[in-house]
């Protein structure tokens, strides 16, 4: 009895210890896992930086910080540029004469302005088709006799306000219909407030990273990596023209007037800038 009793307390102290080493390997294991996952959340904001900025945070030395910042410039620009579109239009039973009405007043027109140096012409939309018109209520049942409908467009531009209104005078006066009469800005102004826009905000990047690099007791601050996102020219809807309109016994039509508006250039700049100890 005392040899079973006596093997029963070293097989129940067998079982404590057996029950303690494991209890201190989980107690190990948890502490080890514990370490590692705040390891890995700590980590984590500086790799989703990393990944962000496309820059390996290996070559980072000790003390180095990575900051994203970005910057917006903006501004109105006079429109510079202005532009016209005038139709001759014409109706006939006969498409022959149709035609040789469209192309004779469009020659007219082409030859007027190729003595304006000052104005870029071009031409548009050479249309001719047939046109149905149906009987109208009180007209017997037939159908009316078909027409021939065509058009063709002249288009002025220029950065000379004056001398395109005087030539698109002249050229309505030829019984051409004004379309549309608007103003934008060029490529060669909005290259050049880009670029001072672009200018302006990488001086403002420049002194973000300086204050960041002050707020967090770095020695130097750095672009590394530097993304343009400008705005491009919007288009400008079409405004009418806007002309005094004289009688038949008025003699020539006077010329349209304009008035430019303003276009908005927008330049945002992003970068991403080292701070070093």
């Amino acid at each position: 009895m005392r040899t079973g009793g006596l093997n029963w307390k070293k097989e129940s102290l067998k079982l404590k210890d057996e029950f303690y080493t494991l209890e201190r390997f989980k107690m190990t294991r948890f502490k080890t896992l514990k370490a590692g996952a705040l390891a890995v959340l700590m980590m984590m904001p500086a790799v989703a930086s990393a990944q962000d900025s496309s820059f390996d945070l290996q070559g980072l030395e000790r003390g180095e910080v990575l900051i994203n910042l970005s910057a917006t410039e903006r501004t109105e620009v006079m429109q510079d540029t202005l532009s016209a579109r005038l139709n001759i239009e014409v109706n006939n039973t006969d498409r022959k004469v149709v035609q040789n009405e469209i192309n004779q007043a469009m020659k007219k027109a082409l030859d007027l302005a190729k003595t304006y140096d000052t104005v870029r012409h071009s031409t548009q939309g050479y249309n001719v088709y047939q046109r149905y018109e149906p009987p109208r209520p009180n007209e017997a049942n037939e159908e009316r006799e078909r027409s021939w409908y065509g058009q063709q467009a002249i288009v002025l531009e220029s950065q000379n306000r004056d001398q395109l209104l005087e030539l698109a005078g002249k050229i309505q006066d030829m019984n051409f219909t004004m379309n549309g009469l608007d103003y934008s800005l060029s490529p060669e102004k909005y290259e050049e407030v880009s670029d001072s826009l672009m200018e302006a905000a990488l001086k403002k990047l420049s002194a973000r990273a300086d204050t960041a690099r002050q707020a967090l007791n770095k020695g130097s601050s750095e672009l590394i990596k530097i993304n343009l996102d400008a705005s491009n020219p919007p288009f400008q809807p079409m405004m009418m023209a806007r002309a005094e309109m004289a009688s038949a016994d008025a003699g020539a039509m006077a010329k349209p007037s304009a008035a430019p508006g303003m276009t908005d250039v927008t330049m945002t700049v992003s970068a991403t800038a080292i701070l070093r100890p």
